[in-house]
């Protein structure tokens, strides 16, 4: 059996109350392989985790999208 991966975007955005804090916070934007727009979803949190672990609170919940050609794609 196997599985057909979609290419899905996501974007974490820092809390506008975070950047007051932390103006050098910036936007984690990714592309992800995924059989499942949720799985995908918790491939970006994990990568935000990774990438800002300190701040993790200071981000808002992400922006997930399923990717289509005729659009831009981040690496």
């Amino acid at each position: 059996m196997s599985v057909e991966l979609k290419v899905f975007g996501g974007a974490y955005f820092p809390k506008d109350k975070a950047l007051k804090k932390h103006p050098d916070l910036k936007p984690l934007a990714t592309a992800v392989n995924s059989a499942t727009k949720a799985i995908a979803e918790a491939v970006y949190y994990g990568k935000l985790a990774a990438e800002h672990p300190e701040h993790i609170e200071s981000y808002e919940k992400d922006k997930s999208w399923e990717h289509q050609e005729d659009r831009p794609c981040t690496e």
